[in-house]
């Protein structure tokens, strides 16, 4: 079985665009993924507190970069970005980061 079965939550993609001499957050796009907490040794080289980094798996080949935010009911910034080539289980491994409100 792939590991596509577990991409069952829905997230937005927005993203800073510039219009002329000014940006704003749009949406670029959606994408369902799976989220699941952040194992300690992965966030302490991106500096981020235990408790506020996730990680969501997705579709290869999904239109997300570092800096842009996704939501699924909740903000994250998107940390990192790496792709996971194992075999029928290759997707994408955002580390994201629940931003403050």
């Amino acid at each position: 079985m792939s590991i596509q079965r577990f991409f069952t939550k829905t997230f937005t993609i927005k993203r800073q665009v510039w219009s002329g001499s000014s940006s704003d957050e749009s949406t670029v796009g959606t994408f369902k993924g799976h989220k699941q907490q952040t194992p300690a040794q992965e966030i302490a080289t991106l500096g981020i507190a235990y408790g506020k980094a996730c990680q969501v798996w997705c579709p290869v080949g999904t239109d997300v970069k570092v800096g842009d935010v996704i939501d699924d009911g909740n903000r994250y910034s998107v940390r990192a970005v790496n792709t996971r080539d194992y075999g029928i289980n290759q997707h994408l491994q955002l580390t994201i980061e629940g931003d403050e409100v």
